[in-house]
């Protein structure tokens, strides 16, 4: 179960602003911050202004290296799932994440992400993963919300979503 990602990976996959913030789910959030706390023992930290805080123009960060997510407190709906979704990644067995990276990079958001992230990240790796946690956010609130997301994730993506959620869920 060795992970194919390590020394020359980003330590932070940072949650962008966006051009539309939606409203936070509060009842998912927190569901979020136990999940991530009971499973993972992360700690999801507050802010009021991440981006003065980091230096750059984001809402939510996944800080691999320290082990904990950050998130402005003027976050929309997407910024914690997201950010849950990258540890979640991070932490799948080789096979499935390589099947999975593998599935993300035929999305239209891994398209957006290769635009939105270019001056962030230069590996193709680190581009995958930023769009898997987009991928899983969407899916997370989507399901959530019983409203489908918009993505064509194919069935495989689909299965390994599925999967996912039904771990968060429990």
């Amino acid at each position: 179960s060795s992970n194919p990602i390590g020394k020359n990976r980003k330590d932070i996959m940072p949650r962008l602003t966006p051009e539309v913030k939606e409203a936070v789910l509060t009842d998912l959030d927190n569901r979020l911050i136990t999940w991530l706390d009971k499973n993972f023992g992360i700690p999801v930290k507050k802010y009021n202004n991440l981006k003065e805080r980091l230096g750059i123009d984001a809402i939510g960060v996944a800080d691999m290296a320290n082990k904990v997510v950050q998130i402005d407190n003027d976050r929309d709906r997407y910024t914690l799932p997201e950010e849950a979704g990258h540890f979640y990644v991070e932490m799948m067995e080789t096979p499935a994440l390589n099947r999975l990276l593998d599935l993300v990079s035929q999305t239209k958001t891994y398209q957006e992400v290769l635009k939105k992230y270019k001056n962030i990240y230069t590996e193709q790796i680190d581009f995958q993963m930023e769009a898997a946690g987009q991928i899983l956010s969407k899916f997370i609130v989507g399901t959530y919300t019983n409203e489908i997301a918009e993505e064509d994730y194919g069935t495989g993506l689909m299965g390994t979503l599925r999967k996912l959620w039904d771990q968060i869920k429990r």
